[in-house]
């Protein structure tokens, strides 16, 4: 199997002014499934299987988060510093 690049004029196949004008909604429903799936690898079950995962970016966000509280609500889903207070969602860990 040999993959090529498709001529410019067909990059654009999948693309239409629908989807475009819901990319913004695409990408926040992406962001709160990450952070679902991310509280589940953190339930007690999970975290220490988690924590051993080869994935660094991963084993950072586990020890930042720790013990913070998960919400979800319609502001999406983002996890509680239970020091500070402090919302933070996964993309603001870096």
């Amino acid at each position: 199997m040999t993959y090529r690049p498709l001529p410019a004029d067909q990059r654009k196949a999948g693309r239409s002014p629908i989807l475009d004008a819901f990319q913004d909604d695409f990408r926040a429903a992406a962001a709160n499934l990450a952070a679902n799936v991310f509280d589940i690898m953190r339930l007690d079950e999970l975290r220490a299987k988690t924590a051993a995962s080869p994935y660094p970016r991963l084993r950072r966000l586990l020890d930042a988060l720790g013990d913070a509280e998960s919400i979800a609500d319609g502001n999406g889903y983002r996890f509680r510093d239970p020091r500070t207070g402090r919302e933070l969602r996964l993309a603001d860990i870096p």
